[in-house]
């Protein structure tokens, strides 16, 4: 055999080689992310699953007529648990939010339906987590009699971390709830004003007042709530 032939054949062996190497890698990363139950009811199909740093993993529920979910069985900073899927019944998918945000470890789920019997690990390996929201809430309105006659409370939101979607906002006076607001999505690094109706409760608890001590609440899934206080007067301040 010749010099010449013998190249052709380590470059034919060298393209099946890294084709092979290629093909291999995307089977392990079409399966990466994802966790599974069992086809029989209780169980996930592995003691451990993986995912990298930033990645949503996905939750399969190959238990035909029963309901599972995937439930971090620790708490993140916005009181829930860490990450969480819907409740999905056989053959369907869903995402398991808050895994993004988390950084290399290892975290315990299980399956809120049937307890602590089904339950599983997530590994966590190296990249880079997406930051978390992170919201700052201000009082805009000062004057008392402008928020009773128009019948809404005006506040600031901020987000100095990733997209914040899904806020809910609560604004009180004495403890009792005069407006709320949810389902306000922030971008990252941005500013929005939003307008809080108040209830009909909150419109009574503002009658015949010229000053009035609001309490503002804002909260975002898997983010630190934000609170803040301003005095309604009867002028500004």
């Amino acid at each position: 055999m010749g010099p010449g032939r013998k190249r052709r054949r380590r470059a034919v062996a060298l393209a099946a080689l890294t084709a092979a190497s290629t093909l291999a890698l995307a089977a392990i990363a079409e399966g990466a992310g994802e966790i599974r139950s069992s086809a029989t009811c209780c169980t996930f199909d592995a003691s451990s699953y993986s995912i990298a740093a930033g990645q949503v993993a996905t939750f399969s529920n190959a238990s035909v007529g029963t309901p599972h979910n995937v439930t971090a069985t620790l708490k993140g900073p916005d009181g829930k648990s860490l990450f969480r899927s819907a409740t999905i019944g056989g053959s369907r998918s869903a995402p398991v939010n808050g895994t993004q945000y988390l950084g290399p470890g290892t975290y315990r789920f299980f399956c809120t339906v049937h307890g602590p019997s089904m339950s599983s690990s997530l590994e966590v390996g190296p990249g880079t987590a997406i930051p978390r929201p992170q919201l700052s809430v201000s009082v805009l309105s000062s004057r008392i009699a402008r928020v009773r006659n128009s019948g809404k409370l005006i506040v600031t939101l901020a987000d100095a971390g990733s997209n914040a979607d899904g806020v809910s906002l609560k604004a009180a006076v004495a403890g009792v709830t005069i407006a709320r607001k949810g389902g306000v999505d922030v971008d990252a690094g941005a500013r929005r004003q939003v307008s809080l109706p108040l209830t009909a409760r909150g419109r009574r608890k503002l009658e015949d007042r010229d000053r009035a001590v609001v309490a503002v609440t804002a909260a975002v899934p898997f983010g630190k709530p934000d609170a803040a206080r301003r005095v309604l007067g009867s002028q500004s301040a």
